[in-house]
């Protein structure tokens, strides 16, 4: 299952989807743009759309700078769903019993 170009082969991997996390620009932007959004409004819903919203270390990223949802095709849900859960019992403080590898 998947989109065409992800079965039909010529793309290995979904690596390229991954958001990079690690203190870019982007990354940062979007932090502050989450903080200053909600300084204007607690609940104001802020998502994603896309294959981000569907990559494992990007929807950790997401639900630390807080983001209402994440949005990505249907073959990538279950484990997206997996994953929001996991960040959410870490915040609490609990580890999850056993864990997407993200690698």
């Amino acid at each position: 299952m998947g989109p065409i170009w992800f079965r039909s082969g010529r793309v290995s991997s979904l690596k390229h989807i991954e958001l990079s996390i690690h203190g870019n620009q982007n990354s940062i932007l979007m932090d502050m743009a989450v903080k200053q959004a909600r300084a204007q409004k607690k609940d104001f819903d802020i998502g994603v759309c896309g294959e981000q919203g569907g990559d494992p270390p990007s929807i950790q990223f997401f639900h630390k700078i807080g983001l209402s949802y994440v949005s990505c095709s249907a073959f990538r849900v279950p484990a997206a769903r997996l994953v929001a859960a996991q960040a959410a019992l870490q915040e609490k403080g609990e580890e999850p019993e056993e864990k997407v590898d993200t690698a």
